[in-house]
């Protein structure tokens, strides 16, 4: 639920593969019965290598973005 994430939340990762991990988050309440969150996130991934030693082209570089709202009827 978009209410048990309140705030703000940032994350960095990195390493062999993924090679690169972005997150951001925030959520909050507009008035009383509305709560809300936002959050993006960007992964790269580096080729993996084939039997051969050879890269297998299959890198990757991915992006999305959400956005969620949770009403309370009155």
């Amino acid at each position: 639920k978009a209410t048990d994430t309140q705030g703000g939340l940032i994350s960095v990762g990195a390493g062999s593969n993924p090679q690169h991990l972005t997150q951001a988050r925030h959520g909050g309440m507009a008035g009383d019965n509305l709560a809300y969150r936002v959050s993006v996130k960007h992964q790269t991934t580096n080729d993996l290598s084939r039997e051969d030693g050879e890269d297998a082209n299959d890198a990757t570089n991915q992006a999305q973005a959400l956005f969620r709202i949770d009403a309370t009827p009155t």
